[in-house]
Formats: C-alpha cells, structure tokens, sequence
C-alpha cells in the first residue's frame, strides 16, 4: 500500500518539538516564517540561555510563542553568560537561579540584553560562509558574483536569470584545460538527454579576406608563396564546428525549435565554452520519413525555412535543419 505523508505545519513542529531543531537551523526557519509578513507585524525572535545547570541533550532546550503572538523564544544551552555551558563562575548561575525562584528576573534580565547581540552575531557568522542561503534564500548579489566568479562567467552570461544558474552543474568541465571536444559534447548531451549529441570539428567555411590583405599588383600582398592570395574569400577549417542533434522524432523537432530557452542555452554555452570565438551551426536531424508535407489548416506548426517540406506522403527521406 502507497504510505502519504501526512503535511506538516512547520509552526507547530517548531514549538512542540524544538529540542529536535539544529540551532541555525531553527533560527534560520523562524527567520523565513516571519520574513513572509508584513513589516508592521514581523515577529520578534529572542534567544537567550535557559537557565539550568543540568547536563544538555541538544543544542536547544525548547522553542516558545511569546505571548500575544508577537514572536517566538528560543532557549538553547550553549554560548551563554549563564547556564550550564557559562565562561563565567558557577555561581552567577546560582544567584539568577536563586533569583527566579523568588520571581525575580532583573539581573538575568541585564545579561539577555548581551545574549540579544551576542546570539544573532553567531547566526550571521554561520550564514556568511553559506553560500546556498545567501544565494537562494536572501538573493545576495555579491554571493552569486563569486559562485560565478569561481565558473569564470563572464559578466555578459550573468544576466539570463534561471539560465545562469544552470552553468553552475558544469562548473568542472567548463574550468578544465585544455579545452575539449568532448568536454562540449558531454555538457550537451545531460542537458538534452536522451536526445543523441555530437559535435563536427574542422568544418569547411569561405572567409573574407579583409581589404589590407588581398593581392594588388605592383602595391602590396604580390610575392608569390608567402602573401598571394588570388581572389577576395580563401577557405578555412579552423573557425567552425558543427553541433548535430538528433536523429528526432517530428515531436521532438518542434519541441526544440518552440522552446527558446533550450536553443539560448546550446548557444551560450558553446560560447562560453570555447576560449577563442568559433562560429556553431546548429544541425537538427530528422528521421527517416519524419517530414510530413505542408497542408494548410493543420494544427501543425509550419514555418517557412526551418519546418516546412514539399514532399509526398510517401516521403523515406532524412532532413536536416541548420540554425545559426
């Protein structure tokens, strides 16, 4: 039988059972739970030592709603001036218990205006080396700048919002040097698993020679076998490559080319990825007989130059579509 559990009012848990909480942990929850309100009404969350010399079982003794539903009081047994783990005498402990016992609170009182200062400077020297709070939790700007920092982002990659932090799953393979063929090719083929991937090096291209350097007779760029070179484009194998995707299933064809965010994410990486600037086409690979000919009215999405085919319906044929 399929076992459903029950949802839990993180609240309530808290309260009733907050010996079981971790220290930063339970103030980093009431910090989320009263971030959720309104300024007017945010809760308050003190903390300060129970008063005890009993030998502790946990970080925290107990977790308690401040009257009026004005907060929440946290207890703990460690880092106070008073309590079993005090720097101080023993019997400062003794007096305040002394002291409770016959109702008053003015000294222990005097001593919880330090634990107020004291306790959420440990929480913030906790947080500040978290990275995944700052990042996620609080939004901190500058803790993103050295995640992407560490993945060599340049500062133009860091503006495409959730994209951006899907570069931080490849942060090995991208910093690794030399870079590799493969190294691309295993980056895109987990982000478009199970779809087949392979990249082309070395491919073919016309490149225009730039003006200062074409053949003018009796001017310049005229010794043969060193500078000659007859026309305006020479070919070159040194500045292309090839991303084939594929073979896809029509389906899988119009997925690809509807969503922009997985074709930003193919370009920006192979552009990320490499330390000098090559140009990419992207090759999509159909299927066999997978072209289905263009009729007007389909439901079928059909635009002109990337997913529309004069073929018969007996078409056997294999297509590929390249995007630059």
């Amino acid at each position: 039988l399929a076992y459903w559990r029950q949802a839990i009012n993180i609240i309530d848990d808290i309260v009733e059972n907050g010996e079981q909480y971790d220290f930063y942990q339970a103030v980093r929850l009431l910090n989320r739970l009263s971030s959720t309100g309104s300024s007017e009404n945010k809760p308050e969350l003190t903390i300060r030592p129970d008063l005890n010399i009993d030998y502790p079982q946990s970080d925290i003794e107990n977790i308690n709603k401040l009257e009026g539903d004005r907060g929440y009081e946290i207890l703990t047994t460690f880092f106070g001036l008073y309590g079993v783990a005090s720097p101080l005498p023993g019997y400062y402990t003794e007096e305040l218990l002394d002291e409770e016992w016959e109702d008053h609170a003015t000294r222990r009182g005097f001593l919880d205006v330090i634990h107020q200062q004291l306790y959420p400077l440990l929480y913030q020297a906790w947080l500040k080396y978290r990275f995944s709070h700052n990042a996620i939790e609080t939004s901190g700007e500058k803790y993103w700048e050295i995640i992407f920092s560490l993945l060599g982002l340049p500062e133009e990659f860091r503006k495409f919002g959730d994209l951006s932090g899907t570069f931080l799953k490849y942060t090995g393979i991208i910093n690794q040097r030399p870079k590799t063929q493969s190294g691309l090719k295993t980056i895109l083929a987990d982000y478009l698993k199970p779809l087949n991937v392979d990249i082309e090096p070395c491919v073919l291209r016309k490149v225009v020679i730039q003006e200062q350097q074409r053949c003018k007779l009796s001017i310049e760029n005229n010794t043969l076998g060193s500078n000659t070179v007859i026309g305006e484009q020479v070919n070159d194998r040194s500045g292309k490559y090839k991303i084939h995707i594929g073979p896809l299933s029509i389906k899988q064809f119009q997925s690809i080319l509807s969503d922009k965010k997985q074709l930003k994410f193919i370009q920006t990486i192979s552009k990320l990825f490499m330390v000098q600037p090559l140009q990419c086409d992207i090759v999509l690979k159909l299927e066999k007989g997978s072209a289905q000919p263009i009729c007007l009215g389909q439901s079928q999405y059909s635009c002109l130059g990337k997913s529309t085919w004069l073929v018969n319906q007996k078409n056997e044929e294999a297509f590929n579509v390249t995007l630059n």
